[in-house]
């Protein structure tokens, strides 16, 4: 089960930031987990065992 993310403000910009615990989650290898999506960017959790590597894949950046 995926916890909720943290909350951290920081009051002098207004600003928050979320963060989650991965080491504590139970991401199964190969099967990735959304933590948070929206319309401008999608945060996953991967598990990806030693020697294993990413396919040939897209990114489009943006920050929460």
């Amino acid at each position: 089960m995926i916890q909720p993310p943290q909350q951290i403000e920081n009051r002098s910009e207004e600003a928050v930031v979320q963060s989650w615990d991965i080491r504590s989650m139970k991401v199964e290898p190969h099967k990735p987990q959304v933590l948070r999506t929206s319309a401008e960017a999608r945060s996953i959790a991967i598990n990806l065992p030693a020697g294993d590597e990413l396919q040939e894949h897209r990114t489009h950046e943006a920050a929460y």
